[in-house]
Formats: C-alpha cells, sequence, structure tokens
C-alpha cells in the first residue's frame, strides 16, 4: 500500500468544477465564491468552457469577496479525437487562453506543456469507452458528477476508474459539482473532494492533488485513514458500511449493528488473501442517508 494519508490530519474542502458568467453559468465569479464560502469550503475552481481563468484578469468583485478562499485557475474544454469520441476535460492551473478548437488532441498538448493538472469529466455522460480513459495522461478522473445526476442520472464512473486503475493505480477519483448555478442547472454542493495539504495556497493544494492526498464524497467524511502494514483503520462520520474494494470482485465489508453506526473501523489485508493480490485497493463508505465518500487507491 502506498500509505497516501500519512500526512497532515488538516483537510481542505474544494471543488474542481464550477462554471460562472464567464462562460455559460448563471453567476459571476464573485457571486459563485461568495455562494461556496456559505457552505464551508476553502477553494474551488473556476473551469469555464475555453476561457482559462486569469485571477489579475477576471478578479472583478472577487477581490473582495475571496480573501478568506482560494479560487484555483483552470479551464474545460472539449472535442473529439481522430476517432470520433467525445470527450469534456477539466484543467487546473494557470494558462494562456485558448481558442475553441476541434482538435482535441493538439488542445491536450497545449495544457499538458503548461504543466496542466487533466480531469477526465462526467465520462459516463459523454458516453466515453473504458479505454478512453488510459488515451491521454489524465491525473483524475470524475467519478461523481453532480449536474450530471440531475441531467440525466449519468452520475456515476467508478466502473470506468476501478477498469483504469488495473492498468495503473495513480489515477484519482474527483467528485465535483459541475455547477452552472442556473434555473435549469440548479444543483451545486452536491459532489466535492477533501484534500490534505499542508497550507492553503494554489502550490500545495495542486501539489496534493497531483499526489492524491484527498477524498471525493457526496456527504460523509474520513477524519483520518492509517495504513500501517497489512491494516487499514478508519475515523469517520458516522457511517452505515464500509468496502474495501479491489479489482473484479475482490473486496470486502464492514456493516454496523442494526440501528446502530459505526464511526471507526478497520481491515486487514491477510496474506495471500484475493485482496491481496488485487493491483490497487481502495476504500467506500455510506452513510444513512446513502451518501458515499471515496479514498484514492491505498
Amino acid at each position: 500500500m502506498k500509505h497516501r494519508y500519512a500526512g497532515t490530519d488538516k483537510w481542505y474542502k474544494g471543488n474542481t468544477h464550477i462554471h460562472t458568467t464567464l462562460s455559460d453559468g448563471g453567476k459571476s465569479p464573485g457571486e459563485a465564491v461568495a455562494l461556496y464560502r456559505t457552505a464551508g469550503y476553502d477553494f474551488i475552481a473556476i473551469t469555464d468552457h475555453w476561457h482559462a481563468f486569469h485571477l489579475d484578469q477576471d478578479l472583478g468583485e472577487i477581490v473582495s469577496s475571496s480573501r478568506d478562499m482560494l479560487v484555483l485557475p483552470g479551464i474545460e474544454i472539449d472535442g473529439k479525437d481522430e476517432l470520433g469520441h467525445y470527450y469534456h476535460v477539466v484543467a487546473l492551473g494557470d494558462f494562456e487562453q485558448m481558442e475553441l478548437s476541434e482538435n482535441l488532441d493538439s488542445s491536450i498538448a497545449r495544457l499538458v506543456g503548461q504543466n496542466a493538472y487533466l480531469i477526465l469529466a462526467h465520462p459516463y455522460w459523454s458516453g466515453n469507452r473504458m479505454e478512453d480513459v488510459r488515451r491521454y495522461p489524465f491525473h483524475a478522473l470524475e467519478i461523481y458528477n453532480h449536474v450530471a445526476a440531475w441531467l440525466n442520472g449519468k452520475s456515476l464512473a467508478l466502473p470506468y476508474w476501478d477498469d483504469t486503475l488495473r492498468h495503473r493505480d495513480d489515477l484519482s477519483g474527483i467528485a465535483s459539482d459541475d455547477a452552472h448555478l442556473l434555473p435549469q442547472h440548479p444543483g451545486w454542493n452536491g459532489g466535492w473532494i477533501m484534500v490534505q495539504a499542508d497550507g492553503l495556497s494554489q502550490a500545495s493544494i495542486l501539489q496534493a492533488l497531483r499526489a492524491g492526498t484527498f477524498y471525493a464524497t457526496t456527504g460523509p467524511s474520513f477524519h483520518r485513514i492509517h495504513t500501517e502494514g497489512n491494516r487499514i483503520t478508519c475515523k469517520t462520520t458516522p457511517i452505515k458500511q464500509a468496502w474495501l474494494v479491489g479489482e473484479g470482485y475482490f473486496g470486502t465489508r464492514a456493516v454496523a449493528a442494526e440501528g446502530q453506526l459505526l464511526s471507526d473501523f478497520s481491515f486487514t489485508i491477510e496474506p495471500g488473501s484475493q485482496l491481496a493480490r488485487s493491483s490497487y485497493v481502495r476504500l467506500e463508505i455510506e452513510d444513512e442517508q446513502g451518501k458515499r465518500a471515496w479514498t484514492n487507491p491505498l
């Protein structure tokens, strides 16, 4: 196991996929910041369609409203690869402005050349194939996209994640809002990440994202995730059940007794067991409301 969460116990709440009036969103950047602050967010990323957010150019009223919240610059691009398969890609980082292009390969190459943190957005909603996840150098994929749940129910992309983890265990899973903050797309604060970082700065958060020291959630929280040898111990908000998930049908679970809830639990991966032979393991928890959270591969 990677002992991924062995660092600081400080967690920062963030959302990596938000649209504003800079593209097709219903609120200005400043209004979006103010809204997300009310839900306890420490940072958000502004990722408008084909608009690279620049703090010095796009601040506006955000100057006074963002003093206690980190705003990460980003962009969302879309297009088809040479085989005609459609992608939406969120990129975090500082970028030059990009013009709308139908050449997805060149657009992604430009972002990679600027040290982008690349996220494959809502692959189930986009109709991506499993192998599409491995076509480009994505750092993460959206395993939960909140607006997709509203639009057509295609919010979860866990099969894409698990399939890819069999080939490479460094792909992180992100939950995001993809918020547009419009009457026809009203959802927000439905999926987010909790990042374990040394501090609340663009450099620290992006470094933590690259290291995968975060978990994705639609509600429940991990307070502590500790790995030692072949044993994993966790402290969480009250939950009904937890799973240790491996490849294929490999896995095990911990379930609260009837009428009770769990907040402390552990798993031991026995030598020679199916989970010990799995190319990856990850944790998943579910609370009383059916909301779930997912760690990155341990």
